[in-house]
Protein backbone atom coordinates (compact mmCIF):
# COMPACT_ATOMS: atom_id res chain seq x y z
CA UNK A 1 0.00 0.00 0.00
CA UNK A 2 1.37 3.73 -0.61
CA UNK A 3 1.79 5.70 2.50
CA UNK A 4 3.34 8.50 0.94
CA UNK A 5 5.01 9.90 -2.32
CA UNK A 6 7.68 12.37 -2.00
CA UNK A 7 8.99 14.38 -5.08
CA UNK A 8 12.01 16.67 -5.26
CA UNK A 9 10.95 18.37 -8.73
CA UNK A 10 8.18 21.27 -8.54
CA UNK A 11 6.90 19.66 -12.05
CA UNK A 12 5.46 17.04 -10.23
CA UNK A 13 2.94 17.06 -8.03
CA UNK A 14 -0.03 14.34 -6.39
CA UNK A 15 -3.35 14.78 -6.90
CA UNK A 16 -5.81 14.76 -3.25
CA UNK A 17 -7.69 11.51 -3.06
CA UNK A 18 -9.85 10.09 -0.45
CA UNK A 19 -10.00 6.77 0.57
CA UNK A 20 -6.58 6.27 1.15
CA UNK A 21 -6.77 2.95 3.53
CA UNK A 22 -9.90 0.57 3.98
CA UNK A 23 -11.43 0.63 6.69
CA UNK A 24 -10.65 -2.84 8.49
CA UNK A 25 -12.00 -3.46 11.54
CA UNK A 26 -10.74 -5.79 14.19
CA UNK A 27 -12.67 -8.88 15.39
CA UNK A 28 -11.07 -11.39 17.56
CA UNK A 29 -14.11 -13.77 16.69
CA UNK A 30 -12.87 -13.49 12.74
CA UNK A 31 -9.61 -13.55 12.55
CA UNK A 32 -9.64 -13.92 8.84
CA UNK A 33 -10.70 -10.10 8.95
CA UNK A 34 -8.59 -7.93 7.81
CA UNK A 35 -6.30 -9.70 6.56
CA UNK A 36 -4.61 -8.99 3.01
CA UNK A 37 -3.51 -10.75 -0.19
CA UNK A 38 -2.52 -9.56 -3.29
CA UNK A 39 -4.71 -11.11 -6.21
CA UNK A 40 -4.90 -9.91 -9.88
CA UNK A 41 -1.97 -7.51 -10.07
CA UNK A 42 -4.40 -5.65 -6.91
CA UNK A 43 -4.45 -5.59 -3.32
CA UNK A 44 -7.75 -7.40 -1.75
CA UNK A 45 -8.81 -7.48 2.11
CA UNK A 46 -10.52 -9.48 3.90
CA UNK A 47 -14.07 -8.02 5.40
CA UNK A 48 -15.00 -11.74 6.99
CA UNK A 49 -16.89 -14.16 6.21
CA UNK A 50 -14.59 -14.81 3.51
CA UNK A 51 -15.72 -11.78 1.90
CA UNK A 52 -12.74 -10.27 -0.41
CA UNK A 53 -13.10 -6.39 -1.12
CA UNK A 54 -10.54 -4.90 -3.81
CA UNK A 55 -8.26 -1.88 -2.33
CA UNK A 56 -7.78 0.95 -4.53
CA UNK A 57 -3.80 1.80 -4.49
CA UNK A 58 -3.16 4.01 -7.30
CA UNK A 59 -1.05 6.97 -6.32
CA UNK A 60 -1.85 9.88 -8.97
CA UNK A 61 0.71 11.71 -10.48
CA UNK A 62 0.22 15.00 -12.22
CA UNK A 63 2.63 17.40 -14.42
CA UNK A 64 2.46 21.13 -13.56
CA UNK A 65 0.57 23.08 -16.55
CA UNK A 66 3.53 25.42 -16.98
CA UNK A 67 6.10 22.04 -17.69
CA UNK A 68 2.80 20.89 -20.16
CA UNK A 69 3.39 23.80 -21.88
CA UNK A 70 6.95 23.74 -21.92
CA UNK A 71 6.85 19.70 -23.55
CA UNK A 72 4.23 20.94 -26.12
CA UNK A 73 6.40 23.82 -27.14
CA UNK A 74 9.05 21.50 -27.77
CA UNK A 75 7.15 19.31 -29.63
CA UNK A 76 6.21 22.04 -31.96
CA UNK A 77 9.80 23.31 -32.18
CA UNK A 78 11.19 20.09 -33.23
CA UNK A 79 8.19 19.49 -35.73
CA UNK A 80 9.31 22.65 -37.04
CA UNK A 81 13.20 22.37 -37.33
CA UNK A 82 12.52 18.75 -38.98
CA UNK A 83 10.37 20.90 -41.41
CA UNK A 84 12.72 23.65 -41.92
CA UNK A 85 15.10 20.66 -42.48
CA UNK A 86 13.51 18.70 -44.76
CA UNK A 87 13.32 21.75 -47.11
CA UNK A 88 16.29 22.45 -46.53
CA UNK A 89 17.16 18.99 -48.20
CA UNK A 90 15.03 20.05 -51.26
CA UNK A 91 15.46 23.68 -51.81
CA UNK A 92 19.13 24.99 -51.72
CA UNK A 93 17.82 28.44 -51.39
CA UNK A 94 15.69 27.68 -48.01
CA UNK A 95 19.03 26.06 -46.65
CA UNK A 96 20.96 29.10 -47.48
CA UNK A 97 18.75 31.10 -45.38
CA UNK A 98 18.81 28.67 -42.68
CA UNK A 99 22.58 28.82 -42.71
CA UNK A 100 22.33 32.57 -42.71
CA UNK A 101 20.11 32.57 -39.98
CA UNK A 102 22.37 30.01 -37.73
CA UNK A 103 25.01 32.79 -38.26
CA UNK A 104 22.73 35.89 -37.50
CA UNK A 105 22.04 33.53 -34.11
CA UNK A 106 25.87 32.94 -33.25
CA UNK A 107 26.76 36.62 -34.21
CA UNK A 108 23.84 37.72 -31.50
CA UNK A 109 25.33 35.39 -28.45
CA UNK A 110 28.65 37.00 -29.20
CA UNK A 111 27.05 40.70 -29.23
CA UNK A 112 24.90 39.57 -25.84
CA UNK A 113 27.91 38.52 -24.06
CA UNK A 114 29.98 41.29 -24.92
CA UNK A 115 27.59 43.75 -24.13
CA UNK A 116 27.01 41.89 -20.35
CA UNK A 117 31.10 41.93 -19.61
Amino acid sequence: MINNIIFSNPELFTSPVSNYYPAIYQDHNNPSLGTIRVKDGGIEACTGSGIWTRISCTAHINVNPAAVDGIKWAIDKMNEERQLKELSEKFPTVKQAMDQVTQAQEQLKVIAALCQE
